[in-house]
């Protein structure tokens, strides 16, 4: 027996054809869930081949197999399908439900937090602007980050970076440049280099292109002290200069003891600094912590996510950021270069300044250092 043996009687009706409308529906129904029966229809088609169809008093001349088969495969795959389609939006929903369950609100702030520290620090001059973040099922976010940068007194958009996470971790980085690459421009020398003739050439070239450029612009300039300098010192020493505060920098180089550089200079994705506009989390902005306790909160956040920030792409192979965040714990915030902007003309103020190591020209512009009623942008 092929068929299963508690649909006996209605398979007998069928084949004899006195089963009615709601026994065949009860069958063609059984035969979307059961393969036993299935296959047993299945074998009475196929004996019913062209030349042994039976004639029309053949005991099963009330039977069209085929349209049978089909109708009753049909509505099992169907069944299969619904079911399928059913299982695989209840597992997103589930991937979803524990997604947003374990990136909460504060888990969210405070990769952000260490995504801007990372790019902040590691990019001169180059700060986080807007952005959001997508939460993907089975643990998975997606971040996005708009970058500008300051060029007189105006933010000029440089690109945007997009973050993958798996687990709270980085897994792959995508970067957006505005103009299709980001243009090294401004570098820095450490304290650790000493031989300041070595660099003459290159201030020299750098005071010259200051004079050449015409009144009406504006640039950023990355200037190198002849030692490392506390933020206090640092500040009173250029408010000789500065008098307009909008000069004052708008990033500044930390000391964290590299040495025994291959090169004399070190750029972006080796240079180690903040922004003036440094933020951290609800924990620290909302107290009464000085810069330099800021800093080392810093520096402390982005070494313990120190894997995940790799996986960023923003830093040169082989840097140590926990490195970085021992030096400064053990020998305080100290900074030994700036990156200021404004007028182009009034860099050369600093042009006798003893104590200015090393200088490079960064972004030049049109002129924009005055006030304006209302500004923005469209993001159309």
């Amino acid at each position: 027996m092929m068929f299963c043996p508690d649909k006996k009687i209605i398979w007998e009706k069928y084949i004899n054809g006195s089963a009615n409308k709601e026994e065949q529906a009860e069958l063609e129904d059984h035969l979307e869930e059961c393969e036993r029966c299935s296959e047993y229809l299945n074998q009475k088609l196929m004996a019913s081949t062209p030349e042994q169809k039976p004639r029309n008093n053949d005991r099963f001349r009330h039977i069209d197999f085929s349209s049978s088969l089909r109708k009753a495969k049909w509505k099992q795959r169907l069944s299969q399908t619904t079911f399928v389609i059913a299982l695989v939006v209840f597992v997103l929903l589930i991937g979803s439900f524990v997604s947003n369950f374990y990136y909460s609100a504060k888990k969210q702030e405070r990769i952000r937090t260490v995504e801007t520290a990372a790019v902040e620090s590691f990019f001169p001059n180059v700060r986080s602007q807007g952005g959001w973040s997508n939460i993907k099922p089975f643990f998975g976010m997606e971040s996005r980050m708009g970058l500008v940068k300051d060029i007189g007194n105006d933010s000029k958009p440089v690109g945007q970076f997009k973050f993958s996470y798996r687990f709270n971790q980085v897994k792959s980085t995508e970067k957006l440049w505005s103009e299709g690459q980001y243009k090294l421009k401004l570098y820095f020398v450490p304290p650790s280099v000493k031989k300041f003739d070595d660099l003459k050439h290159w201030n020299d070239e750098f005071w010259q292109a200051v004079e050449k450029l015409p009144d009406g612009t504006v640039s950023e300039v990355a200037f190198s002290f002849d030692r490392a300098y506390t933020i206090k010192e640092l500040n009173e020493m250029l408010s000789k200069i500065i008098i307009d505060d909008r000069k004052m920098p708008v990033w500044y180089a930390v000391d964290t003891g590299e040495m025994n550089q291959e090169d004399l200079f070190i750029g972006p994705g080796q240079v180690f600094g903040f922004n003036r506009y440094l933020t951290l989390d609800e924990e620290f902005d909302g107290k009464n912590f000085t810069q330099e306790q800021k800093i080392t909160r810093m520096a402390q956040l982005l070494s313990e996510n120190e894997e995940s920030i790799k996986q960023m792409d923003i830093t040169t192979p082989g840097l140590s950021i926990k490195q970085k965040y021992n030096y400064i714990k053990k020998n305080g915030v100290k900074v030994y270069g700036v990156v200021l902007t404004g007028p182009t003309k009034d860099f050369l103020e600093f042009k006798d300044l003893k104590q200015v190591k090393f200088a490079t020209l960064g972004e030049v512009e049109l002129w924009n250092w005055y006030d304006r009623p209302v500004s923005g942008a469209s993001m159309n």
